[in-house]
C-alpha cells in the first residue's frame, strides 16, 4: 500500500513515508530521492515556508537593578548583572542549590 507524502511541521521539508529509512526532502526537490519511487512533492498549501516568530525576551529585564538578589546596583547595558562578580556569585549560588537537590534525591 502506497502512502502519500506529507509536509513536516515547519513546512520546509517534505517526507516520503514509503521507505524504511524515511527520507526528508527539501521543498525545492520535486521527486523522491530513491530512483525506484514515483512519489512527488505534496501540494504547497501556502507557497511560503511557515516562519516561526521569535520569542520576545522576558520582561524580567525591565528592571534596572542587578539580577543577583543580594545586589542593588544598576545593571550594565545589554546585561542582567552589574558586574562579572555578581554573575559568578549567582552561578555559584545556583550550582550549590542544584548540588543540594541532587544530594537529597539520592
Amino acid at each position: 500500500m502506497k502512502k502519500e507524502p506529507y509536509w513536516n511541521k515547519n513546512k520546509n521539508l517534505w517526507i516520503c513515508p514509503n521507505h524504511i529509512a524515511t527520507p526528508y526532502m527539501s521543498r525545492y526537490q520535486h521527486t523522491c530521492m530513491y530512483s525506484s519511487c514515483s512519489s512527488t512533492k505534496p501540494q504547497d498549501e501556502d507557497k511560503q515556508p511557515r516562519i516561526i516568530p521569535k520569542k520576545k525576551k522576558d520582561t524580567v529585564q525591565e528592571k534596572d537593578t542587578c539580577t543577583w538578589f543580594k545586589c542593588e546596583n544598576k545593571r550594565k547595558e545589554n546585561s542582567i548583572y552589574c558586574s562579572i562578580d555578581c554573575k559568578n556569585k549567582n552561578a555559584r549560588h545556583n550550582y550549590r542549590i542544584r548540588q543540594k537537590k541532587k544530594k537529597n534525591n539520592l
